[in-house]
């Protein structure tokens, strides 16, 4: 698919998105299902160094760490592919366990630990994503919040740019940190 193309889905879906009601059917169920095809389309538009994909891992991982409460809404986007590579979506607890992660949603439940996760994954060039407040502030690459009823996100480029990896300017462009 060629680039013109992934950006117009993008932004059609980040504007369907972001113009639905979040609390038509209790908040929870609705945002996160807003968050997981976030994260699905945030993984459409970043370049990762060769180095993170081996042969003998071949599939595009999202990883969740903390109690976030996805639900079954991560099922929809764990058969589709990226880049030509199968999704695989996976719940992790231990830090060691980033290694294994391309994306990485980080729950509130980890504030506590947020430091040595966000070390850990720029070490191992890991995306990542949360709604842990000022997160794009303390070193994390995507945060996501809600304003006026309506999911946005923040992209810290130079977060992003330490662990190696290459966000489009299409999704720089969405970004409310580029949208003030």
């Amino acid at each position: 698919m060629n680039r013109y193309l992934q950006t117009l889905l993008l932004v059609l879906t980040l504007i369907l998105l972001s113009n639905q009601m979040l609390w038509a059917k209790g908040p929870a169920l609705d945002e996160y299902t807003v968050k997981s095809a976030l994260l699905y389309n945030f993984a459409k538009f970043v370049t990762w160094p060769l180095d993170s994909f081996p042969a003998n891992r071949p599939s595009l991982d999202i990883c969740l760490i903390g109690d976030a409460p996805f639900g079954s809404s991560l099922e929809a986007i764990s058969s589709k592919t990226i880049h030509e590579r199968q999704l695989t979506v996976q719940r992790i607890d231990n830090i060691e366990a980033i290694s294994s992660c391309h994306v990485l949603f980080i729950s509130e439940s980890e504030t506590k630990r947020l430091k040595p996760i966000l070390e850990s994954a720029r070490r191992h060039h890991v995306l990542t994503v949360s709604d842990i407040e000022h997160f794009d502030l303390s070193g994390g690459m995507i945060h996501l919040f809600t304003a006026s009823d309506k999911i946005r996100f923040s992209i810290n480029q130079d977060a992003a740019n330490l662990a190696g990896l290459e966000i489009s300017s299409q999704l720089l462009k969405l970004s409310f940190t580029n949208n003030k």
